[in-house]
C-alpha cells in the first residue's frame, strides 16, 4: 500500500531512473443549488502518489466551508500523511486573489506536500470554472476572433473574474 520515505524501497526509487510515467488526474464539481454549494473532488494518481481532496464551497462569496482529504500512496507517505490534518487550516478562505500563496503556506512549499496543495487548488479551479460555464456560452457568440478576448471584455462578460487568480487581473 503506503511506504514510508525512510524505508529502502523509497530510496529505491530515487536510484532508478524512471522511464515510463503516467498521471491521472480528474476534477470533478457538483452544484447544490438547494444549499448554494460546490463540491470539488480532485483525484490524481500517479507513479509517486495516489490521493483525492474535496472541498465544500459556498457559491456567494466562494468561500471554504469544508475539506477532506486522502492519501492511498505517496513516495514521501510520512511527510504527506501529516498535511492532512493541515487541511482543516483551509477552511475559510475564499477562492480569489492570493491563493495559491495561502495554499502553497499551508499545505505544500519546501516541508509541506505540493501533491495535496495541487489537489486543493485544482478543486478551487474546478469551482471557478463551473461558475463561468453559463457566461461563456453567452459570450461566444460576440466573439468573431482571439483578438475580441481583452482582460476587459472578459471581465464585462464575467464580472465575477474580476482581480480572481484564475483570470488575467484588470482594473479601471
Amino acid at each position: 500500500r503506503s511506504t514510508p520515505s525512510n524505508s529502502s524501497a523509497a530510496s529505491d526509487v530515487y536510484k532508478r531512473q524512471v522511464l515510463f510515467y503516467t498521471k491521472d488526474k480528474r476534477v470533478h464539481v457538483f452544484i447544490d443549488n438547494k444549499k448554494r454549494t460546490m463540491i470539488s473532488r480532485a483525484v490524481m494518481d500517479d507513479f509517486f502518489f495516489k490521493g483525492e481532496v474535496e472541498i465544500e464551497v459556498k457559491i456567494s462569496g466562494m468561500e471554504i466551508l469544508n475539506i477532506t482529504g486522502k492519501i492511498d500512496r505517496a513516495l514521501d507517505y510520512n511527510c504527506c500523511s501529516k498535511y492532512l490534518e493541515k487541511l482543516k487550516e483551509v477552511i475559510g478562505i475564499r477562492i480569489g486573489g492570493g491563493l495559491i500563496k495561502k495554499i502553497m503556506k499551508l499545505v505544500g512549499d519546501i516541508e509541506g506536500c505540493n501533491y495535496l496543495a495541487g489537489l486543493v487548488l485544482e478543486c478551487c479551479e474546478g469551482c471557478i470554472l463551473a461558475l463561468t460555464v453559463k457566461p461563456l456560452e453567452k459570450a461566444v457568440p460576440e466573439i468573431k476572433s482571439m483578438k475580441d478576448i481583452t482582460p476587459e471584455k472578459l471581465v464585462k462578460l464575467m464580472p465575477n473574474m474580476k482581480n480572481t487568480c484564475i483570470a488575467v487581473s484588470y482594473t479601471h
